[in-house]
């Protein structure tokens, strides 16, 4: 009787164990993010946490330096605009009206440093047009 009370706890242990270990992972896996309107709700509480923002890209304030690898851009919200620094490669489909995602902090100056650049893959694939492309 007694192995069987060892055996069941055991059990109980190991599946509570891979319910923790399967929660977690789920949690750490799912993408929350802020808009940019959000975002300047939070005010100054926002000031160096580690965030993800969405908005839109606005192509005038797309600015490249292919030297230092340093992108700066101003992200659209619905009603406020969110001026982003980002260093690294960006991808080709980078353009003005883009839905991105960025991941990094707020400067107490009000720019977003950037570490990490999402862009939203479109809910459509449209074919290429004849005489279009290459």
């Amino acid at each position: 009787m007694k192995k069987s009370w060892k055996v069941t706890i055991a059990v109980v242990l190991v599946l509570g164990a891979i319910a923790y270990l399967g929660y977690t992972g789920f949690e750490s896996a799912t993408v929350y993010y802020l808009t940019v309107d959000e975002l300047f709700e939070r005010g100054s509480a926002a000031v160096g946490a580690q965030l993800r923002v969405r908005g839109v890209v606005v192509g005038d304030s797309i600015n490249w330096d292919d030297q230092s690898i340093l992108l700066t851009f101003d992200l659209q919200g619905e009603q406020a605009l969110l001026p982003v620094r980002y260093e690294g490669i960006i991808p080709d489909n980078f353009v003005d009206g883009t839905e991105v995602t960025v991941g990094g902090y707020l400067t107490p100056e009000g720019v977003f440093v950037a570490d990490e650049l999402i862009l939203s893959c479109p809910s459509k694939y449209e074919p290429e047009v004849e005489g279009e492309g290459s």
